[in-house]
């Protein structure tokens, strides 16, 4: 575990089935801190609610063996310690390069499954995997999106992660965040390690966090 955690999240009501957006990562200059390999992060992602569990998939950047090192992000997924815990997904090849603006979308194709969605550039691909407990009909499932940094000593940061038209949907109706999906917004640890600015508080936003 690291010793500095910070995030900021938004979570959605119950009774959703997909969301997606575009984040821009931090770029070249917009990082540092995360060198420690095992244990320090920087993450943007989704995650849906399945019953208890909270199933995250996204994108993260750290260094070997965990990761590309370079302020390159690559693909993640963790579903919890019953379905292998954290895993690394190795796309793409060679990584994401900082400051790029990447289109992830996390869905139910289906009941007991879930997917993946992830494009930049010329590159996409999807993953779907098995997942009991989802439903298509998006009864019972929330989602949020987060912007986390993990850091072992003061100083790090991770500035300028830009989410762009986060939309959500249930199976008839897709349409951008808004307050009346929203359940809960928030950041951790306090007002002073994660900045804010605020374009649309559940859709467009940029966010910057600091180690102390």
């Amino acid at each position: 575990m690291a010793q500095y955690e910070y995030w900021r999240r938004v979570e959605s009501n119950t009774g959703y089935r997909k969301v997606e957006g575009y984040i821009t990562v931090p770029g070249s200059g917009d990082i540092s801190g995360v060198d420690v390999a095992g244990q320090e992060a920087a993450y943007n992602y989704f995650s849906m609610k399945v019953g208890s569990l909270w199933a995250e998939y996204g994108i993260y950047t750290a260094p070997s063996p965990n990761g590309l090192g370079g302020g390159k992000w690559e693909v993640f997924h963790n579903f919890g310690s019953s379905y292998g815990g954290w895993q690394r997904d190795n796309w793409p090849s060679g990584g994401i390069p900082p400051g790029t603006q990447v289109f992830m979308r996390l869905y139910v194709p289906a009941d007991n499954q879930i997917a993946f969605y992830i494009s930049f550039g010329s590159q996409n691909t999807t993953f779907t995997r098995n997942l009991p407990g989802t439903r298509y009909d998006g009864t019972g499932q929330a989602f949020r999106r987060l912007t986390t940094l993990l850091l072992n000593d003061p100083g790090g940061y991770s500035n300028n992660n830009k989410w762009r038209s986060v939309f959500i949907a249930t199976p008839s109706d897709m349409h951008l965040w808004v307050p009346s999906d929203t359940a809960w917004v928030g950041k951790y640890p306090d007002t002073t390690r994660v900045s804010i600015n605020t374009i649309n508080q559940w859709y467009d936003e940029d966010i910057s966090i600091s180690a102390p």
